[in-house]
């Protein structure tokens, strides 16, 4: 998680570096701990801070209210301290509409400039909204989209064999948490609290909406990107040194940083744990 904070913060503050005011999109809030980091650069800018807006799309099934409503004050309340004016909303990501591609209650304001944080596993218990979604996003014209995938968001793939490859990036993670030496009782949180239920809801999605993947034909997550109107953005060579330099400071060997064209890709040993992707609109 540390090396999609890091990478994504990196991303969008060069980016936004001249924006004024800025609206992100962010489909994967987590713990809200990337918004600290990306924050507390934010008064570094020439320009100063911008005002920032977050909404915040989180489904029902992975975020309790009471949660989120704790990350959102947290982030505030970090905001205060470095003289940000920062805006956050939450909308229930369950309540989009795929037909008009729209959610209930957004809205984008004139001049202000879009950024998204979608990590494709934010819509591993729904896949058949991804190419709705794209279009969602393609109409809010973004400026860059950060999307992440862990090696098992294939839903293009047959259901037993997208399980079996989501079981296979799961294994890789917690062997490279084995190899770095992670307390027993910290890979047992990891495991319960973010790795089994992310096999749940891939199961769950792929269950409950099998008839509606077969007609769309679900294709793979980078060619609907493609298909939506959006293409790589190359990575400054900053981004992807600082992104090694980020690896090198784990003392167990066996993590490495792969840079591809459009793409980097963090690693342990020939295992792929997660790649990110810059897109322009």
């Amino acid at each position: 998680m540390q090396f999609v904070d890091y990478t994504c913060t990196q991303a969008l503050l060069e980016a936004l570096e001249d924006d004024d005011i800025v609206h992100i999109l962010d489909f994967d809030i987590g713990c809200g701990s990337m918004w600290a980091s990306f924050i507390r650069e934010l008064p570094l800018r020439k320009k100063g801070a911008p005002l920032l807006k977050i909404t915040v799309f989180a489904s029902t099934l992975s975020h309790h209210p009471f949660e989120l409503a704790l990350i959102c004050d947290n982030i505030l309340e970090f905001a205060t301290e470095y003289g940000v004016s920062v805006d956050i909303k939450v909308l229930n990501l369950d309540l989009f509409d795929s037909k008009s591609c729209t959610f209930p209650g957004f809205q984008l304001v004139e001049n202000e400039v879009v950024a998204v944080k979608f990590p494709i596993w934010a819509c591993s218990h729904c896949p058949f909204l991804l190419p709705p979604l794209l279009s969602f996003l393609k109409q809010c014209s973004p400026k860059v989209v950060m999307s992440f995938d862990r090696g098992c968001e294939r839903s293009d793939l047959a259901f037993p064999t997208h399980i079996l490859h989501g079981l296979n990036s799961c294994s890789s993670l917690l062997d490279s948490l084995n190899g770095s030496n992670v307390p027993t009782e910290i890979i047992t949180k990891i495991d319960n609290f973010l790795i089994k239920p992310s096999i749940e809801r891939t199961i769950q999605g792929r269950i409950h909406t099998p008839d509606k993947m077969q007609a769309n034909k679900i294709q793979n997550w980078k060619t609907l990107f493609q298909n939506a109107g959006f293409f790589p953005r190359i990575f400054s060579n900053s981004t992807e040194y600082q992104a090694e330099e980020l690896v090198n400071k784990f003392p167990q060997k066996g993590f490495n940083v792969e840079k591809r064209r459009g793409s980097i890709v963090l690693r342990w040993q020939s295992h792929q744990l997660v790649t990110g992707i810059a897109w322009n609109c």
